[in-house]
């Protein structure tokens, strides 16, 4: 299962990597322009494409520090050695401090994707309450976070 995640992993960096470059390569030949575009063009704006090649990197990572979480509380010992040479917010020695830091994960990549979204939907005549329902997941998210913290000191 690790890495069948790990693999999930690559195949997500390699969509942020392609969808970038051919931003990339169509800005340059100047297929595509940052203006203002149309409603009906909105999905060919360079910037949007470009966060939707960000969404890729974010879930790359989403899966990255999963596989890596399980890896490590399942098949590395106590080793300070393997800790002293990863980042101090990749030390995950239980289920929490990996819940924990997978909330962090998803909550950032759920904030990239309401942008893009948000975007997309301002720009369309009709906007309706169902709008709503992203943020809303992103504040019952972030309140959640909150209050495990907290119960965690």
């Amino acid at each position: 299962m690790i890495i069948f995640v790990f693999l999930i992993s690559i195949i997500f960096m390699i969509r942020g990597i392609w969808i970038t470059l051919d931003v990339l390569i169509k800005l340059i030949k100047g297929e595509l322009h940052f203006v203002h575009y149309t409603e009906e063009k909105i999905d060919r704006a360079p910037s949007l494409m470009l966060l939707e090649g960000v969404d890729s990197f974010l879930l790359a990572f989403v899966f990255f520090v999963f596989s890596f979480g399980l890896y490590k509380i399942f098949f590395i010992k106590e080793n300070k050695e393997v800790d002293d040479n990863l980042p101090r917010w990749l030390h995950i020695d239980s289920i929490f401090e990996l819940k924990s830091l997978l909330w962090y994960s998803v909550l950032t990549t759920m904030v990239v994707l309401f942008l893009n979204y948000a975007v997309v939907r301002i720009n369309a005549t009709t906007i309706s309450w169902t709008f709503l329902m992203f943020p809303a997941g992103i504040l019952l998210i972030s309140i959640s976070l909150f209050f495990m913290k907290k119960a965690e000191k």
